[in-house]
């Protein structure tokens, strides 16, 4: 049996809504704890001297509790400055899962997931000389995921597959607090297409449905850390 099924709006990047007060606060206590934790890089040059071409910049995420996380994707995000205005940015992520289940009945369960998320934009700064700076940059973002649950001895499998892709646009600003420490803050809005299927495998027969979407909405506001090397 074979069901195709399309949508035309569905949540792609599920967050909580955070009030304009709480993004302040959490903002300033970022910019506080940045300046107070890491000391300039290099000395004898100016505590807000922009980043020059060739400098690469690891960037972290500042999360509500106050600790660094992924700032795009779950494994890596970097930066490069290509010039003085001019910046490439690139976010990794990945995911791989597998796990084994004998429940108190006696019936085991297996779930296997692999999954990987790649994001990159080219980012243009202003020529503005001052310690901040506001940018724009747009890029690609695809991610793929798969999921395979498997119970051997009721005959059952299903594997799920989804594929998005898209076009993703962010504004921002830059403070350089100290030389080779800046903090960030951006609003990000994507275009995006998903695809999604399903094949399941019973002792009633085989089952395969597919679904599509289209969605164009915010993403998350991100706070970050970059630290230039």
């Amino acid at each position: 049996m074979h069901d195709t099924r399309a949508t035309t709006d569905t949540n792609l990047f599920p967050s909580s809504a955070i009030s304009r007060s709480a993004t302040a606060l959490i903002f300033s206590l970022a910019i506080a704890l940045t300046t107070a934790i890491f000391p300039a890089v290099a000395q004898g040059q100016s505590e807000t001297e922009a980043p020059s071409p060739g400098d690469w910049a690891l960037q972290f995420q500042v999360q509500s509790n106050f600790t660094l996380g992924a700032f795009q994707g779950s494994v890596l995000s970097v930066k490069h400055q290509i010039s003085e205005r001019r910046a490439l940015r690139l976010g990794t992520g990945f995911r791989l899962l597998s796990e084994s289940d004998d429940t108190a009945s006696d019936v085991e369960r297996d779930r296997n997931l692999q999954q990987v998320q790649i994001d990159a934009q080219y980012l243009f700064t202003s020529d503005r000389e001052d310690s901040v700076r506001p940018y724009a940059g747009a890029g690609p973002t695809v991610s793929f995921q798969r999921v395979k649950q498997e119970r051997p001895d009721e005959q059952f499998e299903r594997t799920d597959r989804s594929f998005q892709g898209g076009l993703a646009g962010v504004f921002g600003v830059e403070w350089m607090v100290r030389s080779g420490i800046g903090i960030s803050a951006e609003y990000g809005v994507a275009a995006t297409y998903r695809r999604t299927s399903s094949d399941r495998e019973t002792t009633d027969g085989e089952l395969n449905t597919t679904s599509t979407a289209w969605n164009l909405g915010a993403r998350p506001v991100l706070f970050g850390v970059s630290v230039y090397f």
